[in-house]
């Protein structure tokens, strides 16, 4: 018996066994397919510092029943170490990768980006490559803004030249300034795109020197900008100040930089032509602000007229004229004396004129509003309503400005704008008065621009050293008339001043009826000729021309209530003077300042 229950036992042992592991369930193994990401687009392109999003999409996250999701981690790498990629995934099985480009890319570039999902849990992985090209950054440049054309200098002085650079980026930059062997240099930036230049002379003066700006960033770029400038020696400047000088053609002249025949500085950081009304005139324009003086260098045969203007941060603070001609106004002036014994002497021709002679457009001068020390130009001809062209030192043509004046409150008036806008023709088309460039007004007008309240030569009067803008007075020789007959059908040539009639012939030819002329004893006499030509005006609301050939208008320093008082040569028109509206442009005669 026991042996057959010894036999029994391990049956009853393997029996319960197999009960107990009926009884718990079996696990089974979750099957998913093949893991896959895909990139949209097949290339992208980014800027320098720009940032493009690369859409991607994951499958394979279910297993075969759907019921099961796997765990995927998405990573990108980019083949260059100065790009960066970031993940940014929207759910489990899409987001995008932003690919960021540096800020400087000196040149073009392609970079490869690698998006990877991995699935760990389940020992899978897919990896798609995708091209980025990133564009070239805009290249470093650097330009000058301004650089003097032509500097005065002696041992020591400098000047300076301001420029700019771009395409700069996220970049650093060094500049370093160079010049030829006589000069030191230095540079600096003063903002994030502009520096200054600055050139110091340390030997003797050279006729030119070359400047250079070399620039330099932390990616190795370079760039440089570079320039001749020519030099003159700063020479003793004239001693008598005006707002106009007559200069000789040919020559190099030196003046100071004082506001009109004041001695207050006219400060600046550059000098310039504003214009001439001859094509290669003037050959150079330089200053030294530290010694107070500007000069200007002409070329031989020329003359005519031009500015010069002096700029404090590109805003004009002075200008001048320069009268270029070999005219000796102390040669042959109209010098008169009257009944009470008071002489006057005024110069024989129109301020600005190249000539005294009959009937001949070089005698019209040049044309100023009244008050005003700027010039401007006046007619082709003698019977032209076309202006003188004018021209910037390189012969461009500088197109005419005319605009309405601006309007004024109370006393403000318009005296520092024209001062900043020398070529500008400030017109009055409201035809309420004052009619005024200066003011809109009354109360902001200026009676004494030109002296008639002081009695003295002003800052702004247009006339040379040692003359003035001529008071009515000086004009009273034109009561030295006399009719042929008493008809006054015309005027007698005998007499010291008459109208140039053309039913007379002189010098064999008839007259023109274009002028007046002033000789003492009549047209046959050997007395110095003075000529007054019907030069016309540049009309008070346009700034166009007018009357050219029919009648000759020339401003006096003396005003009547809102007007400025205008001496008129004119048939029938002898010895008449009139208040007009001072935005005219008309004539002046320089009168002789007695001591």
């Amino acid at each position: 018996m026991k042996m057959k229950f010894r036999s029994i036992f391990p049956c009853l042992a393997l029996f319960a066994a197999m009960i107990i592991l009926a009884a718990c369930p079996t696990e089974q193994k979750i099957e998913f397919g093949e893991l896959s990401i895909l990139i949209s687009g097949d290339s992208f392109t980014v800027e320098p510092g720009g940032t493009v999003s690369i859409p991607y999409t994951v499958s394979g996250l279910k297993d075969e029943t759907g019921t099961s999701t796997a765990t995927v981690t998405v990573e990108a790498e980019s083949s260059s170490p100065d790009c960066t990629v970031k993940v940014d995934g929207t759910s489990e099985s899409e987001g995008t990768v932003d690919f960021t480009a540096p800020a400087v890319v000196p040149t073009e570039t392609e970079v490869t980006v690698t998006v990877r999902a991995t699935d760990e849990a389940n020992n899978r992985s897919d990896s798609k490559s995708v091209k980025v090209s990133v564009t070239k950054s805009e290249d470093l440049k650097v330009a000058f803004k301004s650089v003097p054309k032509s500097v005065l200098m002696h041992t020591g002085s400098s000047f300076k030249a301001y420029f700019t650079v771009s395409g700069i980026g996220a970049a650093k930059v060094s500049v370093k300034a160079v010049a030829d062997d006589e000069f030191t240099a230095s540079a600096e930036m003063t903002s994030e795109t502009d520096g200054t230049a600055t050139f110091t002379l340390n030997g003797t003066v050279p006729q030119s020197v070359g400047v250079k700006v070399e620039v330099t960033d932390d990616f190795d770029r370079e760039a440089s900008c570079e320039a001749d400038v020519s030099v003159m020696e700063s020479s003793q400047a004239d001693a008598d100040v005006a707002n106009c000088y007559i200069v000789s053609p040919g020559s190099t002249f030196t003046f100071k930089s004082v506001k009109g025949n004041s001695t207050e500085a006219a400060l600046f950081d550059s000098v310039d032509l504003l214009w001439q009304d001859q094509t290669g005139m003037v050959k150079s324009v330089a200053g030294n602000s530290e010694d107070g003086i500007i000069a200007v260098a002409l070329n031989a045969g020329i003359s005519g007229n031009a500015v010069i203007e002096a700029l404090k941060d590109s805003v004009v603070v002075w200008s001048w004229h320069l009268w270029v001609t070999d005219y000796d106004p102390e040669a042959a002036p109209l010098v008169w004396t009257t009944d009470e014994g008071k002489t006057y002497t005024i110069l024989d021709r129109n301020l600005g004129a190249m000539n005294n002679t009959v009937d001949d457009q070089g005698a019209f001068g040049l044309y100023y509003q009244w008050g005003r020390k700027d010039p401007f130009v006046g007619p082709l001809g003698v019977e032209s309503l076309k202006l003188v062209k004018r021209y910037d030192i390189d012969g461009n043509i500088i197109p005419e400005k005319e605009c309405q004046r601006p309007e004024t409150t109370g006393s403000e008036n318009n005296v520092q704008l024209a001062i900043e806008n020398p070529g500008v023709f400030y017109f009055d088309s409201d035809t309420s008065l004052p009619r005024d460039w200066c003011a809109s007004r009354a109360d902001g007008q200026d009676d004494d621009l030109w002296g008639k309240d002081s009695g003295v030569k002003t800052i702004y009067d247009p006339c040379p050293a040692g003359y003035m803008v001529a008071e009515p007075s000086a004009f009273g020789f034109r009561k030295k008339y006399a009719y042929v007959d008493e008809s006054k059908s015309a005027y007698d040539d005998n007499a010291d001043y008459f109208w140039h009639d053309n039913r007379h012939t002189y010098d064999g030819e008839a007259g023109s009826d274009r002028g007046f002329v002033y000789q003492v004893g009549g047209w046959t006499s050997s007395n110095h000729r003075y000529w007054f030509p019907c030069s016309g005006n540049r009309m008070v609301d346009s700034g166009e021309l007018y009357g050219v050939g029919g009648s000759g208008d020339i401003w006096t320093n003396n005003v009547q209530s809102s007007y400025a008082v205008m001496e008129i040569f004119a048939y029938g028109n002898p010895a008449s003077y009139t208040g007009l509206n001072r935005p005219y442009g008309a004539s002046i005669r320089c009168q002789k300042i007695e001591k």
